[in-house]
Order: C-alpha cells, then sequence, then structure tokens
C-alpha cells in the first residue's frame, strides 16, 4: 500500500501543475492558482517544484500581482541555480517577461538575456530565445524602437512557426498590433488585432481575446469612433473582470475612460479614470497610471479646469519619464498648452520642446509601412508651439 502512495505521489503532483497551467491559460486564474500550490507543496523532487513556482509566476501576473510574479520567478531561478542551468533561464525569462509589463527590465537586461538564449543547446533553448526576443520587443516598443521591436517580432515569429508554439506565435501578432498602435498607425494596428482576435478565439485562450478586444477598442476611440470603441472596451472588462485579470482591467478601464472622454461624458470619463489610475497602481502598472493621469489632465483641460489639468500632467509626465515610455510627448505636450495658457512661457517651452524632440525621435525609428501620419501631425502642433513662446 506504501508503494502505490508513494508511486501516485509524483504522478498526482504533476497532474497538479498541468492542470493549474491550462486553468490560467484558459482564464481561471484561481483554480490555476489552487491546484499549482498544490503541485509546489506536494512536488517530489526539486524539479518539479521550480516547475510549479515557474507556473505561479505565470499565474500572478495572470491576477495582475506583477511584482509578486517577478519575485517568484526569481527565486525559482534561485532555487535552480547552477546546477540546473536551463530551469534557471526559464525562470529567469518568465521573470523578464512578467517584469517588462510593470517597465522594471531595461533593455541592455535583455540584450544579455537573448544572447544567453541564443546559446543554450538544450532543445528548449530556441522557444526560450523566441520569449526572450518578445519581451525585448516589447521593450523596444515602449521606448520608441519600433522597428527594432519589429525585428524581434519576425524573429520569435519564424521561431516559433518552426516549432509550432502557437501560444507565443499568438503574441507575436499582438506585439506586432501593439507595435503599429503606438506608432500611431492604427489601420496597419487592426489588421493584427483581428488577427489576434480569430486565434485567440480558437485557441480558447480569454486573456488574448480581452486584449485584443480592448486593442481594437482603443483604435476605433483614437480613429475617430469612440461609440463603437467604447462596446468593443465594454467586451474586453468582461473578460478581464470574470478572469481576474486586475492588471489589464485596470488598463482597460483607462481606455474606456478615453473613449468616454471622446464621447463627450466628461465626468463619467473622469470617474473611469480615476479608478483605473488606482487600479495600476495597486498592479504597478505606471504606464498607465500615467496614461490616466494624462488623460485626467486632458479632462480637466477640457472643463477649463487648468490647475488641476497642470497637477494631472505634471504627474503624468513623472510617471512616464520614469519608464522612458514612447508616448510621453502627449503629456509633455498637453501641459506645455496649459502651462502657456496658463501665462508660464518658460516652462512650456521646456516641455513643448521635450515632445517635439521625442516626436522627432520617433518618426525616425518606425518600421518601414508604418503610417507616420499621427506622428507628424503631433509633432507639427509641438514645433508650432515651441516657435510662438520662443523669444522674438
Amino acid at each position: 500500500m506504501t508503494g502505490v502512495q508513494t508511486c501516485a505521489l509524483p504522478i498526482s503532483a504533476r497532474l497538479e501543475l498541468v492542470a493549474g497551467t491550462v486553468a490560467t491559460a484558459l482564464g481561471d486564474p484561481a483554480t490555476g492558482a489552487a491546484r499549482l500550490e498544490r503541485a509546489a507543496a506536494t512536488a517530489p523532487t526539486p524539479e518539479l517544484a521550480i516547475d510549479a513556482h515557474i507556473e505561479l509566476a505565470r499565474n500572478l501576473a495572470a491576477r495582475g500581482e506583477l511584482v509578486a510574479g517577478v519575485a517568484v520567478a526569481e527565486r525559482a531561478a534561485a532555487t535552480a541555480g547552477a546546477g540546473d542551468p536551463v530551469r534557471a533561464l526559464t525562470a529567469r525569462t518568465m521573470a523578464a517577461d512578467i517584469g517588462g509589463r510593470a517597465g522594471l527590465v531595461t533593455v541592455d537586461v535583455l540584450d544579455a538575456l537573448v544572447l544567453e538564449c541564443e546559446a543554450e543547446s538544450d532543445r528548449k533553448g530556441p522557444e526560450l530565445l523566441a520569449r526572450a526576443l518578445l519581451v525585448r520587443a516589447w521593450r523596444h516598443m515602449k521606448a520608441g524602437r519600433f522597428a527594432d521591436g519589429e525585428r524581434d517580432c519576425g524573429r520569435a515569429r519564424d521561431l516559433a512557426r518552426a516549432r509550432g508554439l502557437l501560444e507565443i506565435e499568438l503574441r507575436v501578432v499582438g506585439s506586432q498590433a501593439a507595435i503599429r498602435s503606438e506608432a500611431g498607425d492604427v489601420a496597419g494596428s487592426h489588421a493584427f488585432a483581428e488577427q489576434v482576435l480569430t486565434m485567440a478565439r480558437r485557441l480558447g485562450d480569454r486573456r488574448r481575446e480581452g486584449i485584443a478586444l480592448a486593442n481594437l477598442g482603443e483604435g476605433y476611440t483614437e480613429d475617430g469612433d469612440p461609440e463603437r470603441g467604447q462596446a468593443l472596451l465594454d467586451d474586453a472588462l468582461r473578460i478581464f473582470v470574470a478572469i481576474g485579470d486586475r492588471a489589464c482591467e485596470g488598463d482597460c478601464r483607462v481606455n474606456l475612460g478615453r473613449a468616454l472622454l471622446a464621447l463627450g461624458r466628461g465626468d463619467d470619463a473622469i470617474a473611469m479614470l480615476a479608478a483605473g489610475a488606482a487600479m495600476c497602481a495597486r498592479s504597478s502598472r505606471v504606464e498607465y497610471e500615467g496614461i490616466a493621469r494624462m488623460l485626467l489632465g486632458e479632462a480637466q483641460r477640457a472643463r477649463g479646469d487648468l490647475i488641476a489639468a497642470a497637477a494631472e500632467l505634471t504627474t503624468a509626465v513623472e510617471l512616464l519619464r520614469r519608464i522612458d515610455l514612447n508616448t510621453r510627448w502627449r503629456a509633455e505636450l498637453g501641459l506645455a498648452h496649459v502651462l502657456a495658457a496658463q501665462g508660464d512661457a518658460v516652462r512650456a517651452a521646456e516641455h513643448a520642446t521635450a515632445a517635439r524632440d521625442q516626436l522627432a525621435w520617433l518618426r525616425q525609428r518606425v518600421a518601414p509601412g508604418t503610417s507616420t501620419a499621427g506622428l507628424d501631425a503631433a509633432h507639427q502642433d509641438a514645433t508650432a508651439l515651441v516657435a510662438t513662446l520662443s523669444p522674438s
């Protein structure tokens, strides 16, 4: 009897690991967490315990607990250590992946990670390399190096297709949609986002479905159709609430606030943006907390409250400078306009110049085939404002 129980234990723990991983992927992180915790607690070997903790880190990220997810992945890497280099590299890649969403990873760190994955001879090496390239592509995008991001996406896509890694291929297409969106190419982004939506629904990936809907909703809002944008964002929000992803929920509430603002529903927009900013702060989503503050500043400016607008936009600039975000120019330019209206020409010129310079830099780093119409229009606005503020 004892022998049967001993034999059953590793099978049970491994089944819990598989079940927890699948539950997380299918949008049930609460069930996934319970099963992964049981797998970690009952794992008969250190290797199985490390695997369970790596998946627990992914699960925490799916629930919006980004900092906690990074900590769990880093502990798994330390436990694996030099004695199990492949698992250590897997855990560090997971930590970088999660940390990238919170703006906690620099390009230098990711360059080193990519090189290490390229040198890994284990059969898992190509998958790890594809994941590392995806994380670096995301960091390139957030810093405004759009062409570099697209190149990394291309390499990750080729690796994923060669090995049938559908989850990674789905993420690649999602990243391509995001890169085009953040470069201001709404039409190009829509084409990729529609592909993501189709693939996510085919795979039953609720989280990616929600992200695709949110990206489409944000795009329609930016493209002048906020009513359709709101409808898509409402669908995305329902998914994020259902699966318990608080980080994506916070981001989505910020984008819903953006749509409500475009619809002229100022009070509703401010309430939604404030709620989104609070959720993003709790999830360490500095990017979307900063965007929320920027949009709150724009809302207050539209209402004529320049003091409140200046306060919100100043906070937005501080947050977005902290993570070197590619859309910082919008907060800088908005603050410049508010300061100019308040008669503070010196500070207004400083922020307008910062916006103009970042926009000029971004326009030189888009990938071939990307429309720069949005960046061009913003650059003209910033340049004109600088000219009016310059001493004659």
